[in-house]
């Protein structure tokens, strides 16, 4: 997966893999699979992280406040919830920001990455991990942190296998 997401443009991010309250509030859909830390060294750092987009999404605010506007990055690291075998799961996450490409003479006007995007790229590493396509479903549901109507979800029955969108403004 690593090696496919690097050839679609993608840089390898490495995190702490504690986050605050606040953010693991906005990234988790029930406050009560949380896992708060009896000792934290800050309270920035008090909760373990329950998606690793919220690692993404602030490696991309620090590149677009740095003058580097556009980019795609992923992990691949552990996300933990009191709702999960043994607290913790290990889970990959992508996230593109800004434009589809730098702005070049040859390449044409660039646009903004949206929700199609995000797809190509769930569905293209889903396929290099093995899952057939005609074995999946495709719904337009998904986490309240992504844009409604903005989003979706491949399953097979039951099981997830991943989210997509455009994250909630």
């Amino acid at each position: 997966a690593k090696k496919h997401l690097c050839a679609r443009g993608f840089l390898e991010t490495i995190n702490w893999s504690f986050t605050d309250k606040t953010s693991a509030l906005e990234f988790s859909e029930n406050q009560q699979h949380l896992v708060h830390l009896q000792n934290p060294i800050t309270e920035d750092f008090s909760v373990m992280r329950p998606s690793l987009l919220i690692s993404c999404l602030k490696v991309a605010q620090f590149n677009t406040a740095n003058a580097r506007s556009n980019g795609a990055i992923f992990e691949i690291a552990p996300i933990y919830g009191a709702h999960l075998q043994h607290n913790q799961t290990t889970s990959i996450a992508g996230l593109r920001f800004g434009n589809s490409q730098d702005r070049h003479w040859l390449s044409g006007p660039p646009r903004n990455v949206d929700v199609f995007d995000a797809k190509a790229d769930a569905l293209s590493t889903l396929k290099i991990l093995g899952v057939a396509e005609s074995s999946m479903q495709l719904t337009i549901d998904g986490p309240s942190y992504y844009h409604p109507g903005r989003k979706g979800t491949f399953k097979q029955g039951n099981r997830v296998l991943a989210y997509f969108g455009e994250l909630h403004p």
